[in-house]
This record gives structure tokens, C-alpha cells and sequence, in this order.
């Protein structure tokens, strides 16, 4: 995916609490226009929102969100047609995000949107919602023409202090500043890395050995098998 393909106009599509408060701030950094789609009244409290309302179910499942947001897809059609990209953020360990993501990507295909997913995969704890995050993934990304994925269980591997909270503020800015990223840099095909340090460390070959450095610092070296990269010259490719 090329950064000249990204053409506007742009829509921020933010899925649940953590899509709300990711488009929200990514607006007043990109001038994105944006739309909020959530199951959650506490999430009503400002413009451009569409209420999947499941009345008089007070805790509905997945499937249920998914049942009441199918009746909103022309709704939410007429809307992508309006635009040249719909970049998608959901949180996959929530429900809003698995029940309605590949629906909402879906729909942006067929409106031959440009569709970039950034998704947040759940913690290894959530056991229940792991499966049902997978699968999820796999929709999303067949309707995608880029996909980022953020693990919140790497974050607490590599930084076993952070508290959950700092963890989700770690993951909200990483999402915000790709969305920021994305007009402005050649996003190659195929899987890649992205570097969420300072601005100032430019080069990204730097902030990997930084990265590695830290993890032997820090940790058990017989422990880092899943945080090894083979790093390559990308004009030898």
C-alpha cells in the first residue's frame, strides 16, 4: 500500500470506547472527518455517533450487536459513499469490535472505499475472547487493504510494570499517531514493523537495537524467543 493511494476524502471510523477516544484525538491532529459506532450509551456524549441500540438486552452478546448493527447498513453505506478512505479502529478484546468490525469493513469495500484496519487484539487472559478475536482478524483482514495489528499482551511482556491502564494509554497513542503516520509515509505490502518512539529517533534500524538491548537488560535472555527479528538490507529484497 502506497501513501498515494491514500486519497481523500478520509473517515475516521472509531468502534467502541477505545475507537471513540482514538478518532476523537486523531481528528484534531489530522482534520479527519470521523464517526463513532458503539453499543454503549456512556459512549453518547458528543456529534457524529451512530447508537447500535440492543434494548431491551442490558448485556448483549456479540452476536447480538451484530444482529441490531445489520440493521444500519445502509445507514452507514450512504455514509462511506461520501468519502475515498475509511480508516477502522476497533478493540477485539471488546465487543463492539468483534461483533460489527468486518461488517463495517465490508460495507466500506463495497462503497469502493480504500479501508485500513487498525485493530487491538485482547490480553492472553481473556481466554473467552481470544477465539472470537481470531476469526475476527482473519474477516477484517479480507476486506482490508492494510491492516495494523497491536498486541496488548507484548506490551506487558516487554514492560511487566506497566499497570492496565498505562498499557491502554501506550496503545491508544500508538494508534493515533499511525493514523497520523499514515498520509504521509510509503507503507510497503506485506507484514512490516512500525516504531512507536520519540519523533526524534528517525532511524528505525536504531530503535530495534534499542529495543533488544532493553529486552536483555531486562529480562531472562531464555525467555525472549518471541521477541527475536531478523532484520535485513530492504534494497536487497
Amino acid at each position: 500500500m502506497d501513501h498515494s493511494d491514500i486519497i481523500g476524502p478520509v473517515l475516521i471510523v472509531g468502534l467502541g470506547s477505545l475507537g471513540k477516544k482514538v478518532a476523537i484525538e486523531a481528528k484534531s491532529d489530522t482534520g479527519f472527518d470521523y464517526l463513532i459506532i458503539s453499543s454503549d450509551k456512556r459512549d453518547l456524549d458528543g456529534n457524529n455517533l451512530l447508537y447500535v441500540d440492543c434494548n431491551p438486552w442490558m448485556n448483549p452478546s456479540v452476536l447480538r450487536i451484530r444482529s441490531v448493527f445489520i440493521k444500519h447498513e445502509a445507514e452507514i453505506s450512504d455514509i462511506f459513499s461520501r468519502y475515498k478512505t475509511v480508516i477502522i479502529v476497533s478493540n477485539l478484546g471488546g465487543r463492539a469490535g468483534p461483533a460489527i468490525s468486518p461488517l463495517v469493513c465490508s460495507i466500506a469495500k463495497s462503497c469502493s472505499c480504500k479501508v485500513i484496519s487498525l485493530v487491538v487484539m485482547p490480553f492472553r487472559y481473556e481466554r473467552e475472547r481470544l477465539f472470537n478475536s481470531a476469526v475476527c482478524l482473519k474477516r477484517i483482514n479480507s476486506f482490508s487493504d492494510g491492516v495494523f495489528v497491536l498486541d496488548n499482551d507484548a506490551f506487558l511482556e516487554i514492560n511487566p510494570d506497566l499497570s492496565p491502564e498505562e498499557c491502554f494509554s501506550v496503545t491508544n497513542n500508538t494508534l493515533v499517531n499511525i493514523i497520523k503516520l499514515i498520509p504521509s509515509e510509503n507503507l510497503c505490502s506485506g507484514p512490516g514493523i512500525i516504531s512507536t518512539s520519540r519523533p526524534k529517533e528517525h532511524s528505525a534500524e536504531k530503535a530495534l537495537r534499542d529495543s533488544i538491548a532493553m529486552l536483555y537488560s531486562s529480562s531472562d535472555p531464555d525467555s525472549l524467543g518471541k521477541s527475536f527479528l531478523l532484520i535485513g538490507n530492504v534494497s536487497e529484497r
